[in-house]
């Protein structure tokens, strides 16, 4: 019998020593985290191979009356790092410690306003570039605040992680059951200089990944450890880098949301650890990973600790991990054993049959059919190809010889390379084999919101614009009559029907009392009751509106859309019908409960249906530059020039201002440069019937990437 051969690691995150006033509460959680490492150690035999750490060792800078110096932080997270070591029999060596650092690593004294004001002006990829290659004095200045962090690895033990301590990367090699591993460590911690840095900060990705890929480049395993997840970086680099890591490594690890989760993109998984420690009423959280080498799969056992027992227990997620928190994967970009392995070869695991890909439009340039066919001869894919010759070109591919996660990672790299060619990849129902179609005709799809102050009387509570909703329909109805191939998926907000209940119970922020759970009720009810009225105005326009309600589909993680099953709203676009979605409540894993805002909605569903535009409308004409003087209006923004301009939030109060939405459009527009978000009134008659037929004559403030993505802020619009 061969025994099974393992590898397996433990991940925490963001321990947050020294944090002020939590003295008692940090010693209460991280000496019953040691307890429950021993106890897994004892009860499921986790010996771990490599301690990984993504960030925040300390809690940082702080102006608190009780808050420590930065180094006697750091003495507390050196104790601890040596107890989790100590907590295994026999100890961790330290050379299998790996720790990169995070945000709150950063000695905050040292940061100036030069060079905040520096980096902020950067807009090209290839200035932070040779700001990390050159090492010069403005480099040297910004590694400066992450000196006591260098120390720390240096006072730990762990002199293995100062490789490249100019940069405080690393890229090591380590030998484990004959399976070579590649650990690369990412510093995504050297351009954080203030609160509120989302999507703002600079990696020099492609520099870090570049450098580490030469080094490990023949691992069997690759495993990349980084504090910050995607979504946290500058539209130039995020999410390409991001897409990156997914190529070239099997593993990625992070920290910072405060989140355990499991993701599994195509031949990638990603885990992120919660934090280790952060309060005891929050969530705390880490996870170990287990390899099992000889069957090609792994689990990741998700722990938390749960406050109300006051102890660690398995964090389950329905649908997603089983009653002992574990979410099992197939090992991605397995390598074969350095070593020869004498064992049996395995029987073929009954697979299911793959989905034909098919490449059909009027519009698809030669080139993407090329990148298709060539991926497919890359990847070995036996495959066959009909071509229609004419005004219709036609590519069919169907798979055989490949396994699922191949396949997956060909869609991606597809997926990728149709979003730069303009084309879309969705699913269709309508034919029998369910195949991927990428489809050159996808700007025929438009998502439009009716804001709740459109569509209510915002002054008294649950009052309708019921003459302003029919009219509404009537030039939906008309625009579709005029543009008979264009889809839609219509949204609105809540306006005062769920405002004044929401805001009563401060639905957004979290649901868990009894009284607050009957606000969570309530606030449904209304909506519901709203949206009743928005199909019952679609129907008499003689429109097949029919409600697709996020309550029933949604799950929510810290107030965001974690999970969506959106195959009843695909389904109805595809049988002509016409989809009506809304702000909802949304029970949360996190908050216990939460409201989803339409905007958030529309976000998530983009990179699956890929609209061609997004159209917000409301009664304000657009954003203003000085609200409220509303004398000059935005007509233009790109995720080139955008700044922060002067506004207010005017349609939807309770689920997220007007600054925090334009900035995720800009988001939104950065990742999927083919859709614009036009922001818009929709009070004037004829003008929703004027912005779905016309598409080169937009009455209020447009939203899109650049044309030739290098545009700069002059050419704003005001």
């Amino acid at each position: 019998m061969v025994k099974d051969k393992f590898i397996t690691w433990l991940h925490i995150s963001d321990l947050h020593a020294g944090k002020p006033n939590a003295k008692w509460d940090y010693e209460f959680i991280t000496d019953r985290f040691l307890e429950d490492l021993k106890r897994m150690r004892d009860e499921q035999y986790f010996h771990p191979d490599f301690i990984f750490f993504t960030g925040d060792a300390i809690f940082g800078h702080s102006t608190l009356p009780d808050a420590i110096d930065i180094r006697d932080q750091y003495k507390l997270a050196h104790d601890f790092f040596n107890q989790v070591c100590n907590a295994f029999e026999p100890q961790v060596d330290k050379k299998n410690l790996f720790i990169v650092p995070g945000n709150h690593d950063v000695n905050r004294t040292k940061v100036t306003e030069d060079q905040t004001a520096w980096i902020d002006s950067k807009k090209d990829v290839e200035t932070i570039r040779n700001l990390l290659d050159s090492t010069s004095l403005m480099w040297i200045r910004f590694m400066e605040r992450l000196h006591d962090f260098k120390k720390f690895l240096k006072d730990l033990g762990c002199d293995h992680l100062l490789d490249d301590p100019k940069h405080l990367t690393y890229n090591i090699a380590r030998t484990v059951n004959g399976y070579s591993i590649g650990i690369t460590g990412l510093n995504s911690a050297w351009s954080c200089c203030r609160d509120g840095e989302k999507g703002k900060l600079w990696l020099g990705g492609l520099w870090q990944i570049e450098k580490a890929i030469r080094i490990i480049k023949g691992a069997d395993i690759k495993i990349a450890l980084i504090h910050h997840p995607s979504g946290w970086f500058v539209p130039q680099e995020d999410p390409e880098v991001f897409r990156q890591l997914e190529l070239e490594y099997g593993f990625s690890l992070n920290g910072h949301d405060h989140r355990n989760w499991v993701e599994k993109i195509n031949n990638h998984i990603r885990i992120a650890s919660s934090a280790c420690y952060y309060r005891h009423d929050k969530e705390n959280g880490y996870c170990f990973t287990r390899l099992n080498m000889n069957s090609g799969t792994g689990e990741v056992w998700l722990r938390k600790f749960e406050s109300s027992g006051l102890e660690w227990i398995p964090r389950i997620i329905p649908r997603v991990t089983d009653n002992r928190g574990v979410v099992p994967f197939e090992i991605p970009n397995i390598g074969k054993p350095t070593k020869k392995d004498s064992r049996p070869p395995k029987k073929p695991r009954p697979t299911k049959p793959l989905p034909k890909l098919v490449i059909s439009g009027s519009n698809i340039p030669n080139e993407f059919i090329e990148k298709v066919l060539n991926l497919a001869s890359e990847y070995r894919i036996n495959f066959t190809v009909k071509i229609r010759v004419g005004d219709n070109p036609f590519v069919e591919l169907i798979p055989s010889g490949v396994s699922s996660l191949q396949f997956s990672k060909i869609m991606q790299e597809i997926n990728y390379f149709g979003q730069q060619s303009n084309q879309a990849i969705r699913q269709v129902e309508n034919l029998e084999t369910e195949p991927f179609v990428i489809d050159g005709t996808n700007n025929d799809l438009i998502f439009l919101k009716l804001g709740g102050a459109l569509i209510t009387d915002k002054t008294q509570a649950y009052v309708p614009r019921l003459s302003k909703l029919d009219e509404i329909a009537t030039e939906i109805a008309e625009a579709l009559q005029r543009k008979p191939k264009m889809q839609l998926v219509i949204g609105h907000g809540s306006g005062s029907f769920g405002n004044v209940t929401a805001s009563r119970f401060h639905t957004r922020q979290g649901v868990t009392t009894e009284n607050a759970w009957r606000g969570f009720a309530e606030v449904w009810y209304q909506v519901s009751a709203l949206n009743k009225l928005v199909v019952e105005s679609l129907r008499r326009a003689g429109l097949p509106a029919i409600t697709i309600s996020p309550l029933a589909s949604v799950s929510a993680h810290a107030g965001k859309v974690n999970t969506w099953d959106t195959y009843s709203l695909r389904f109805a676009l595809g049988k002509g019908l016409l989809p009506v979605i809304h702000g909802d409540v949304a029970f949360d894993d996190v908050r216990g409960g939460t409201i989803i805002s339409t905007e958030e909605l529309f976000t998530y569903l983009t990179p699956q249906l890929f609209p061609g535009r997004i159209l917000l409308a409301g009664r304000e004409p657009g954003i203003w530059a000085d609200f409220p003087a509303r004398t000059q209006l935005i007509t233009e923004i790109t995720t080139a020039n955008s700044y922060v301009f002067g506004t207010k939030d005017i349609d939807d109060t309770f689920t997220g201002g007007m600054v925090g939405r334009l900035g995720d459009m800009l988001n939104l527009c950065s990742k999927f440069p083919h859709t614009s978000v036009l922001i818009f009134s929709g009070e004037p008659v004829g003008n929703i019937l004027n912005v779905l037929t016309n598409e080169t004559d937009f009455p209020g403030t447009l939203i899109r990437a650049p044309m030739d993505w290098k545009e700069d802020k002059q050419n704003t619009r005001v």
